[in-house]
């Protein structure tokens, strides 16, 4: 739907008739996040006692980094002293490596195991890493990468700025 509008509107400015003028666009629907409240969401985040699960969500929500990348993330791609992530299975297989903020930084070191393997374990999953938590007001964490993407757009920050911040490959 995108290309079939920028490709109409370059024609239009041209003032050329448009090959796409007779191309019928799919429906679209907004994605609504479920998370309604950004404040309420987050104390309830914060009143959550198991800090894995609650580190996890509000890791997400400041960083914006894909659910299955954040979830599966190793403590060997952390770099506390540096301040990095390091998603080598990043989508499209693509490694990056991410700053992250002093905040983030205060939640990963609250979860710091010298010898654990995984930043967000589960002991009782197959994966040994936690799998799909939930948040508060059922919000899911695509709804934190939208937070995260609307927080930035708040700061001026726009298009590849935002992308690369949350881990996205840039083509």
């Amino acid at each position: 739907n995108q290309v079939v509008r920028i490709l109409s509107a370059t024609y239009a400015t041209k003032g050329w008739d448009s090959p796409t003028a007779k191309v019928k666009v799919n429906k679209e629907t907004k994605r609504q996040s479920k998370i309604t409240d950004n404040r309420r969401w987050y104390e309830q985040v914060l009143a959550i006692e198991n800090n894995v699960r609650r580190n996890y969500l509000l890791i997400a929500a400041a960083t914006g980094i894909r659910r299955e990348n954040l979830a599966s993330l190793k403590w060997s791609q952390v770099d506390l002293n540096k301040k990095t992530i390091h998603l080598p299975t990043a989508k499209h297989n693509v490694n990056v490596t991410l700053p992250v903020s002093d905040l983030v930084l205060g939640y990963l070191k609250e979860l710091h195991r010298p010898n654990g393997k995984h930043v967000f374990p589960a002991p009782k999953s197959k994966s040994g890493h936690i799998e799909d938590p939930r948040g508060p007001q059922d919000g899911t964490i695509h709804d934190l990468r939208r937070m995260f993407s609307s927080a930035c757009y708040k700061a001026r920050l726009f298009g590849p700025a935002v992308k690369k911040l949350r881990g996205d490959v840039l083509s």
